[in-house]
C-alpha cells in the first residue's frame, strides 16, 4: 500500500510511494494518483517537501512557485537525497563561498573539520552514556569500558596539529573510524532484542541499517537546506572528498546530529518492541512514516543551544550558520552537544 502523509507541524511534507504526481493549483500543492486528486496543502504552510517516491512526477508549475515562496524540493534516489531545488536567490552569497573553498585548503578548514569531528565522536559518547544509563550494570559495563575510549579519540582529533585538511585527512579519518567502531559496539549492545544488526553498513539488508540509511536521508534533507539557506556549497566538504553527486558538506555537517536524532530514535522504536520491517530490500511504508514522523517529532523538541532555548530544527540551522561565520572570520563555531 502507497502512503502519502504530511508530518506533525505542517511545515515539511513527505511524499512517500510510487506513481504520484505533484502539482499546484491556486496556491495549494495537490497531489495526483491516475489523475485522479488524492491530497492537497496550503503551500503557504509549507517549508520543505521530500520527494522519496522513486516514479513521482513534479510539474514545473510547482517548482516556480516553490522557488518563489522560498519552498525547497529534495528529491532522493536510492534512500539518498541527490536533487535539491531552491529559489536561485540563496545561491547570491559570494563572500562565504570564496571563505568557503579558500578554506578547503587552509588551517581555517582543518580547525573548522576538527571541530565538527570532535563534537561528533563526543556526541557519540554521550549517546553510549544515554542508552546504557537504565540497563543492567553487569551486562554492560563491557560497553561503558567504551566511553573513555570514545573521549580519547574526541581528544586526539583535538590535540591534531597540521596547516591543512588535505595532509590530515587520513589521520583523522583512521581516528573516526576507530570511534566509530567503539560507537556500533555500544550501538549493538544497546538494542533489547535480536534484531539481525551486527555492525554499522550502509550497504547491509538488515533492517537496522536499512532504517539508519532512512533517517539519516531524512536528516541530510534538512541540513542540506541549511547549507543554502547560510549560502554555502554544498558539493564542497572539508573531510568527505569531492565526488560528482555527492554533498560532501551536507555529509560532514550531519555528522554531529546523527547519534541525536536518528540513532537514539531507531534504539528507542525497537527497545519498544515496535517493528521495522523491511520488504524486497526497502523499509515498507508504516516502518518510514514511524521513523520520519518520529523524527520530525524531535525536531521540535527544544534544547539549549548557545544560550537560547530553540527547538532541534532551528540548532541544526543555528549551527550551520555558525560554520559560515567561523569561515568568513565573523564569529566562532557553536558546536552542539547531546544533554543525556
Amino acid at each position: 500500500m502507497k502512503t502519502l502523509f504530511n508530518v506533525l507541524d505542517q511545515r515539511t511534507l513527505i511524499v512517500s510511494g510510487f506513481g504520484y504526481f505533484l502539482g499546484k493549483q491556486s496556491g495549494r500543492l495537490v497531489i495526483k494518483e491516475k489523475k485522479m486528486k488524492i491530497a492537497q496543502y496550503a503551500m503557504s504552510n509549507l517549508d520543505e517537501i521530500l520527494v522519496m517516491s522513486r516514479g513521482a512526477t513534479v510539474s514545473t508549475s510547482l517548482i516556480n512557485e516553490a522557488c518563489k515562496r522560498g519552498i525547497k524540493i529534495c528529491i532522493w534516489s536510492n534512500s539518498y537525497p541527490n536533487v535539491m531545488i531552491s529559489s536561485p536567490q540563496l545561491a547570491a552569497f559570494a563572500e562565504v563561498k570564496r571563505a568557503q573553498f579558500r578554506a578547503l585548503d587552509n588551517e581555517q578548514g582543518l580547525e573548522l573539520i576538527k571541530q565538527v569531528l570532535a563534537s561528533k565522536v563526543d556526541n557519540q559518547a554521550s549517546m553510549i552514556k544515554y542508552l546504557t544509563k537504565n540497563q543492567d550494570a553487569m551486562e554492560l559495563v563491557h560497553v561503558r569500558k567504551n566511553i573513555p575510549m570514545l573521549e580519547a579519540q574526541s581528544a586526539a582529533i583535538k590535540r591534531l596539529n597540521s596547516d591543512n585538511i588535505s595532509r590530515s585527512r587520513t589521520q583523522l579519518l583512521t581516528i573516526e573510524a576507530l570511534a566509530a567502531r567503539l560507537y556500533w559496539q555500544g550501538f549493538k549492545s544497546a538494542l533489547k532484542s535480536d534484531c539481525g544488526f551486527n555492525s554499522r553498513d550502509p550497504r547491509a539488508a538488515d533492517a537496522v541499517n536499512i532504517a539508519l540509511n532512512y533517517g539519516y536521508a531524512i536528516l541530510y534533507s534538512l541540513v542540506w537546506m541549511g547549507v543554502l539557506n547560510a549560502g554555502m556549497e554544498p558539493f564542497a566538504g572539508f573531510l568527505h572528498t569531492d565526488r560528482p553527486g555527492k554533498p560532501s558538506l551536507v555529509l560532514d555537517l550531519s555528522e554531529p546530529f546523527k547519534p541525536r536524532l536518528v540513532d537514539r530514535i531507531i534504539v528507542s522504536i525497537l527497545n519498544k518492541r515496535r517493528s521495522i520491517k523491511v520488504e524486497e530490500g526497502v523499509l515498507n511504508d508504516t516502518s518510514r512514516k514511524l521513523i520520519s514522523s518520529s523524527i520530525m517529532a524531535e525536531l521540535n523538541k527544544r534544547e539549549i543551544f548557545a544560550g537560547k532555548r530553540l527547538t532541534m530544527r532551528s540548532i541544526i540551522q543555528s549551527n550551520i550558520y555558525s560554520v559560515a561565520s567561523m569561515l568568513k572570520g565573523t564569529g566562532p563555531y557553536e558546536r552542539y552537544s547531546i544533554k543525556w
